[in-house]
């Protein structure tokens, strides 16, 4: 911790500075990958002593224990953005999930709409002149803490300074706890682990097209891990189901670190969406964009298109050069 910041005798352990905070209490988490662990592990240990504490954060991408059937009665979590610790709960009923812009967030907070009793955040330790730094949650936390009638800050070297209006002066905090773990991250899957869901078609019985392009398509070279560029253009008929469109773009995106040729991920990404969609058609137009020289398209479809079916051309100009 920098000698120069005052801290007053406010640097105390986990236990000690949860002590201040009080059964019903409303609690601001810091979010995401900012999450401070510490605090939110030592909070759950003191469920024998606490009840009815309301929680709010952005994202929830930690453990996220407070949202545990166990925890009934002590927490109701409430989240402005679902992550997957918290979207199991809220389906079941045992959290909330407040939509919102994030932009609109801040004013919740001043305006006492959504009260902020305690804050408890993760911030990066006091540079020489004293100020410690909200590192990579500088979205809607600054609000929360103005907000907020007590500030517990988890003190992190590992915690990035990051530039900008993301600093805050040792005096706007009341407690704080020194900790050294890693950071947070958040995990890209593989594209075989990734999870692509699908719903039901709402016009099962009529023929007619879906069609998703993704102009900006990555993957990596298995041989030389530079990044490979394409223009996908998927189309296909649904029988029963049809792809959930945000499932596809995460699942699309969990190539961008897989290594693997032009022909394997094309092909695979329709086998794939064949395999959980059963449609009528599919076919899928990868345009690669060249590198070496050479560029390489890639064709595939299930079989006939059904009868009678408005099929637009893809519309993608192959690559040329001076020709």
């Amino acid at each position: 911790m920098n000698p120069h910041a005052d801290l007053r005798g406010r640097l105390v352990g986990v236990d000690e500075a949860l002590d201040r905070i009080s059964s019903g209490a409303r609690i601001f988490l810091g979010s995401g990958c900012a999450e401070p662990q510490s605090l939110v592990h030592g909070l759950c240990r003191r469920t024998d002593r606490l009840h009815d504490l309301r929680v709010c954060s952005l994202l929830t991408l930690g453990t996220a224990d407070y949202v545990n059937e166990r925890f009934l009665g002590h927490f109701r979590h409430n989240a402005f953005l679902l992550g997957s610790p918290g979207r199991a709960a809220a389906q079941d009923g045992r959290a909330d999930h407040t939509p919102v812009f994030p932009s609109e967030i801040p004013e919740l907070f001043r305006s006492g709409q959504q009260p902020v009793d305690v804050a408890l955040i993760q911030v990066a330790p006091p540079n020489a002149h004293g100020q410690l730094n909200f590192g990579i949650h500088v979205d809607i936390q600054r609000a929360a803490v103005e907000a907020a009638d007590l500030v517990i800050a988890e003190v992190n070297p590992n915690m990035p300074r990051t530039h900008g209006n993301s600093s805050i002066a040792a005096a706007d905090i009341d407690l704080f706890v020194e900790t050294g773990s890693a950071i947070l991250e958040l995990p890209e899957p593989e594209p075989d682990e990734a999870e692509l869901d699908r719903v039901a078609n709402p016009h099962a019985g009529t023929d007619y097209l879906i069609r998703f392009a993704c102009p900006e398509f990555t993957s990596l070279c298995p041989i030389t891990g530079q990044p490979d560029f394409a223009h996908l253009v998927i189309d296909y008929v649904p029988d029963a189901f049809i792809v959930e469109s945000k499932s596809l773009k995460l699942y699309l995106a969990s190539f961008r670190n897989h290594g693997a040729f032009h022909e394997a991920c094309t092909v695979d990404i329709a086998k794939r969406l064949v395999e959980l969609l059963e449609p009528k058609w599919l076919r899928i137009g990868g345009y690669w964009y060249p590198r070496g020289g050479i560029p390489i398209d890639v064709f595939w479809q299930t079989g006939k298109a059904p009868p009678g079916l408005w099929l637009p051309d893809q519309n993608v100009p192959p690559y040329r050069g001076r020709g």
